[in-house]
Parts: C-alpha cells; structure tokens; sequence
C-alpha cells in the first residue's frame, strides 16, 4: 500500500489492523489506526513514511499486538484515539505509537512532621505511574513532571495541637505530557511534635535561722511559644530534693516537678539550695581590778551577738578560753583579752577582745610633829597628823608640801615599802580616804 512520496496515507480498521509477511506502506505522512491491536508481520519496514508515521492502536499489551520491530524511536502518546487526537492534532515529533489506554500518575502525599508551635511547608510527594517502553518500538517516558502538587492539612497552622493530621494533596500546578493524566492519594500524615520545654527551679541562697526549709524559689520557663505562658500547663509546681527540711549550712538540691503539657515536652532542670552561716559575734567582757600582785588568769565571760530562732551557747562546740597578754599580768597597766575555743558549723564567730585594766592600790601618807613626811607606812606617834592626796607626778620630780618635801606617785626613794603599783592613800588617824588619779598632775591640800 503506498500513498505515493508526496500523498498522505491514512488506513483505519474498526478491531484489528494487520500488516501481513510480504505487505509494506509507504507515503508522506501515513496514520494507522485500530481499535484493537495492531500486528506487523512483516518486520522493522513495514511502514516508510518521507515525514512521519503514526500508529493507533487499544493498548501495548492488547491481544494480538505485535509491533515487529517498527521502532518509533520516541515515546508514545497516551489516552488518545484516532479522534480524540488525530495527525493535525499531534504536536510531538516524529514517529509515534498513540495507544487508547490512559496512562495515570498517582501523586501521593508523604508523611512529614513539624513542631508544635511552627508552621508546616508542606512538600514533599511520590509520582508513580510513569510508563515503560518497549524495546525496539518505543521508549520508556521520562519520569518527571512539571510544576507541583497542592497541599493542605489542618495540622499546618502553629496552632496546631500536637498529634497526626492528614495531608490532602492536590493537582496544583502539576502538568505531564504525552497524554498522562493524575491522580491523588493523601495518605500522608503530619505528625505536631511537642515543643521543649526547661522548667529551671531557682537557685536559693539564705543565712541559717534554724528553720527548716519549705517550698522552692519559684521556676524559670524556657520555650513556650504562640505567646502562651504557664497557664497552659497542667497541674502545679512542687518541689523535691534533700533541700525541704533542709536547716543546717550546707548546699542542697531542689528538684521541681508536678506540671504537664500534650503540646510541651517538659525538661525539669534542678536548683541549689545554699545555706549560709549566721554570723556571730563573741565578745570577751572587760575587766577591772586594783593591783594585788597575783597574776591574771581566765576571764571576765563573754556576751554573745548573733543566735538565731531562741538559740543559745549550748549549741556551739568546745568551751570558752582566753588568751592573750592578760593571761599571767601583774602590774598596773591595760592587757588585751582575747576569747577563744567554740566552734559551730552553723555559725560564722568573730571574736571580739576585751581589756583587762589593773589599776594601782592606795598609799598613806602622814606627818610627824615636825612636819617632816614620814614612810608609806606611818610613823610612830606623830604629834600631828594631817591629811593630804598625793597624785602622780612624772618620775623624778618632787612636790612641796608647806615647808617639807614629799615624794611623788612612782618614786619611792628614802620610802620605806614604796611601790609603783600604791595609789591611793588613808591617814593614819585621819577621818578621810584619799585616791590618786592616773592624770599626770600635782595638787595638794591640807
């Protein structure tokens, strides 16, 4: 059969179109069309065509089909028939098989996840359906599309509480050529994860009070997003750890617990607890005594600044001691008291010092008839006695007294049983008690 090099030819069979062993076609643009199968006996020359050929038939697989090695060279178009596409119609080039059968591309959507909070870009899908070729008739279509599928899933919104929602997919801008058709399966899920969450108890620091410690410090939240705040959260904060009850100065855990959230996924972070000593003072109390030449030991007790919740004394360790010069002074002067010796964990102790002040002894001062100044220890019957304060002097000077002479507080020169350590003074007879002053001063009277 031949339409000539420059006639077209068109040959259609309602069921089967066969080309026998010994038959051939030839033409310009040749189109062959069956409703069936189309069977080519005669091999790889049965059609010739000087621009194109093109050959309908049911499908690749139709009974009966058998394309002897008539290779297109090219895809084949799907979907089509001889009227819903005939030759005019055929934009694609070159040598085409069309078969009737529609060719589908099923688009399906996949699973994806997102946390809760964020908003979902949904993107991701299968394109399944692509056909294959034939060898040495017609090649396999390329499997790719153009454009892309629409989405949509409740889930997608921030706000979406956490669990699985479905994705719809859809056509969207999706196109194929060759005549292939879509269509759609949502099967895919997105799946709201739970946001994290740090609940963090606060740190607590607090001096010792002798109180047990109750409840926390209150909790820092870390992560809460679409402007929620605790109040999303179920239950109420309590706290844990070897922190509630703790008294004694020490560091210790506070644990937080006790809230809940299907959007949140909590993380508990621990605090310290820390326990400070209570600062106090112990103060050695001073001391004054007169001179009596034994030596100064112990001392006067101490007073106590600082214990907390009606504690006392009896809660600290070891006993009170006191060192420092004063231990073993004698002579008049001042000495530091210095307490030492307890102990308590609970407590920061500052030792506070005392003084202790020895102070001189009295002296007698009396006058013979003579007016003559007798020793410190008196004279035998004087026939005057007359009374008078002697204060101290620098060493080495002298003070008048009328017409006699009489030595100053710390000189004790031609004064039997002088002492530097004697102040203050009682006639010997008299009816009045002088004392002398630590002030470097002279006076008399009489």
């Amino acid at each position: 059969m031949s339409g000539g090099a420059a006639g077209d030819l068109t040959a259609l069979a309602n069921g089967n179109l066969t080309i026998g062993a010994t038959g051939s076609i030839s033409g310009k643009t040749i189109a062959l069309s069956a409703t069936g199968a189309f069977t080519n006996n005669r091999g790889s020359d049965a059609v010739s065509a000087s621009d194109r050929w093109l050959v309908y038939s049911s499908a690749p697989n139709a009974q009966g089909e058998n394309f002897g090695n008539l290779n297109s060279n090219n895809t084949a178009i799907w979907g089509n028939t001889f009227v819903t596409l005939p030759p005019a119609s055929v934009t694609l080039p070159g040598n085409r098989y069309i078969f009737a059968t529609p060719a589908t591309l099923t688009v399906t959507s996949l699973n994806e996840s997102k946390i809760y909070g964020s908003t979902a870009n949904l993107s991701l899908y299968t394109v399944t359906g692509f056909q294959a070729g034939v060898p040495n008739a017609f090649l396999g279509d390329p499997t790719t599309v153009s454009g892309t599928p629409g989405f949509f899933s409740v889930g997608t919104p921030a706000t979406a509480n956490v669990g699985n929602y479905a994705i719809i997919v859809s056509q969207g801008t999706l196109s194929a050529t060759n005549g292939y058709t879509f269509a759609f399966n949502s099967t895919g899920l997105l799946t709201v994860n739970p946001q994290a969450l740090t609940i963090t108890a606060n740190s607590a620091t607090q001096t010792y009070s002798n109180v047990p410690y109750s409840g926390g410090n209150g909790v820092t939240y870390t992560g809460f997003v679409n402007g929620e705040n605790s109040s999303v959260l179920s239950g109420t904060i309590a706290y844990g750890g070897n922190a509630p009850g703790a008294v004694n100065v020490g560091a210790y855990t506070i644990i937080p617990s006790g809230q809940s959230s299907s959007n949140y996924a909590i993380n508990y972070v621990n605090a310290t607890l820390t326990i400070n000593p209570q600062p106090l003072t112990i103060t050695a109390n001073n001391v004054t005594q007169t001179f009596d030449n034994v030596p100064y030991s112990g001392g006067n007790g101490v007073t106590y600044t600082g214990f907390v919740n009606g504690q006392n004394s009896s809660i600290l360790g070891g006993s009170i001691a006191f060192g420092g010069n004063s231990q073993g002074a004698a002579n008049v002067g001042t000495y530091a008291i210095i307490p030492l010796g307890q102990t308590s964990s609970n407590y920061a102790i500052t030792y506070v010092n005392g003084t202790l002040t020895i102070t001189p002894p009295p002296i007698t001062v009396v006058l013979d008839a003579g007016r003559t100044a007798a020793n410190a220890a008196g004279t035998t019957s004087p026939s005057l006695v007359m009374n008078a304060t002697v204060l101290p002097t620098s060493p080495g000077n002298v003070m008048s007294f009328g017409g006699n002479t009489v030595l100053p507080y710390g000189n004790d020169a031609g004064a039997t049983g002088g002492s530097t350590n004697q102040q203050t003074s009682d006639a010997s007879g008299g009816s009045t008690t002088q004392q002398t002053s630590n002030t470097p001063d002279s006076r008399r009277r009489r």
